[in-house]
């Protein structure tokens, strides 16, 4: 039978929705995960595919992180020397 996934919606039936098995790793989400990253897909129409900006971004995020941990104090992303990737890093302010 494999893997299923039960969907319910606010005041809506429950349903199951079987999911396929695929061959390899992460029953074959391996294969499309590499497609992903290495191939131009093109189509993206949710726009869940992350750019080298967001990476540089998230890189920073984990560096001030690392700071934060060995000093015990709060760091600003902006307060890091990253050299020239530090025109990438802009973080709107809520």
């Amino acid at each position: 039978m494999g893997e299923r996934l039960v969907v319910q919606w606010h005041f809506e039936k429950a349903r199951e929705v079987p999911i396929p098995e695929g061959e390899g790793g992460l029953g074959g989400g391996d294969a499309a995960l590499l497609r992903d990253l290495f191939v131009c897909v093109g189509d993206d129409p949710l726009g869940h595919a992350a750019s080298w900006h967001d990476g540089v971004r998230s890189v920073v995020v984990g560096l001030a992180g690392n700071r934060s941990l060995e000093t015990g104090t709060a760091v600003r992303v902006d307060q890091l020397d990253i050299g020239s990737a530090a025109s990438l890093v802009t973080f709107q302010a809520r």
